[in-house]
């Protein structure tokens, strides 16, 4: 599947990874949208920000077990890959019912959801085939009809060889073939490293630019146009730009944003203008 398939009006996409939350008077992420260290209200201010920064693509993770301060877990408790590999983890439908709401976001009109499956710096997530074989089909299949695609991890290359990458791409794809289903997007994220570490069989690049987003204030808009055209013109996958500044709020990282809106070859924009 390539991403121009889809109309050419669509894109660039408009994506904030990062929000201001005006409550607790700090940044946060989307990464934690479904966390056990999140209400309802919290959640809701954190979509409300996306509509105020008009963006129409999110995501956020599906299953991260080892962070106290980010825990994402379908099941009772928060069990291990090796607990549910093992079969040891009982479907908490109680929650599940919970988080409906932001699980079928793409449902909406003009709306792009793609849930990352787990994440990236959890090696015990990201290594375990039989996790993967045993979380993975029963999740991207309940949720096809609900969302455009799967990231699989945030930045997946941090503890996953391309073979590991590519292996969990075709759990997906072979879960939605086995279902009747059609397939939809899979996309991988992970900051810049070589473009040898791309996965054949990914659908586009949900990028992180080289520095700590932390440090994006400091970064010229010459610099993240510089940037930005390397990775387009190198990478063999639509480039997605998603992780730039933390401060998204602030006229640099507005900036930034501005600028790679109107730069060819870029498929998303990585916060508000």
């Amino acid at each position: 599947m390539e991403l121009k398939s889809k109309q050419a009006g669509e894109f660039p996409l408009r994506s904030s990874l990062f929000w201001y939350d005006n409550v607790v008077n700090k940044y946060e992420s989307t990464w934690p949208l479904l966390s056990a260290n999140w209400d309802s209200v919290k959640r809701t201010r954190c979509l409300q920000k996306m509509i105020d920064y008009n963006c129409n693509f999110i995501t956020y993770f599906l299953y991260h077990f080892d962070d106290p301060r980010c825990k994402v877990s379908p099941y009772v408790g928060c069990p291990s890959p090796a607990d549910i590999a093992g079969g040891k983890a009982v479907w908490d439908w109680a929650k599940i019912g919970d988080w409906w709401k932001y699980l079928t976001l793409g449902t909406l009109p003009g709306v792009w959801c793609v849930p990352t499956l787990f994440c990236g710096d959890s090696r015990e997530a990201t290594n375990n085939t039989a996790f993967h074989r045993a979380f993975i089909p029963p999740v991207v299949t309940a949720l096809h009809p609900y969302v455009d695609g799967f990231n699989i991890a945030s930045e997946a290359s941090k503890t996953m060889s391309v073979a590991q990458m590519e292996a969990v791409i075709q759990v997906i794809r072979n879960a939605w073939t086995a279902a009747g289903q059609a397939q939809k997007y899979v996309i991988v994220h992970w900051q810049w490293n070589g473009f040898d570490r791309l996965p054949n069989n990914a659908d586009a690049l949900l990028y992180e630019f080289s520095w700590h987003p932390k440090d994006g204030r400091s970064k010229s808009v010459a610099e993240t146009v510089a940037e930005a055209k390397r990775i387009i013109a190198a990478s063999r996958l639509p480039v997605l730009f998603h992780e730039i500044t933390i401060e998204s709020e602030s006229k640099e990282a507005r900036a930034q944003a501005q600028v790679i809106r109107n730069l060819p070859g870029a498929f998303m924009i990585p916060g508000p203008t």
